[in-house]
């Protein structure tokens, strides 16, 4: 991600568009995104799995959805986004917006870091309805990640390390 980031960034890309590997995107939307972020003045337009429940395909696993509720509020509290989905990959973002930011986190916290810089940096946020989609229920992180504990620790971890790094400029 940081990568692709840097990429846009380094070749004046007026926008950026992500979206995960794992099929839980439905890319017909890509057009709506772009839309949205054009005719107005966001900075980031972020899919959200919860913002409309009928537009769940299918139900996430359960720590995986309890992991995201309670972070999300963290979140919503720390930046007063009002965000209903802090984890979705599927977004669109203003180049330019992206520059503010300097995003070091590689591993599944990255968009964490993301929402406390974007806060930090008065970035304008903007969530629109995603279909919830699990193709595969048993996906795993890979490693100590697949513990909700640990998972949770780790998020809350970046949170803070973040909001100590804003405290300091």
């Amino acid at each position: 991600m940081i990568d692709g980031i840097n990429f846009a960034r380094n070749n004046n890309y007026k926008y950026l568009l992500t979206l995960d590997c794992d099929e839980q995107h439905e890319p017909e939307l890509i057009p709506q995104f772009f839309k949205e972020i054009k005719k107005e003045r966001f900075d980031i337009v972020s899919g959200s799995r919860y913002l409309l429940t009928q537009k769940q395909t299918d139900p996430p696993p359960e720590d995986r959805y309890l992991i995201n509720q309670q972070i999300t509020q963290l979140i919503n509290q720390i930046t007063s986004y009002n965000l209903t989905d802090s984890f979705c990959g599927f977004k669109v973002y203003r180049v330019e917006s992206l520059k503010k930011l300097e995003l070091t986190e590689k591993g599944y916290g990255l968009p964490l870091q993301l929402w406390v810089q974007a806060y930090k940096n008065n970035l304008t946020v903007k969530e629109l309805p995603v279909s919830m989609i699990y193709k595969d229920k048993n996906r795993t992180f890979g490693n100590y990640l697949d513990d909700p504990e640990k998972r949770l620790a780790y998020y809350q971890k970046i949170i803070d390390s973040e909001v100590k790094k804003c405290l300091i400029y």
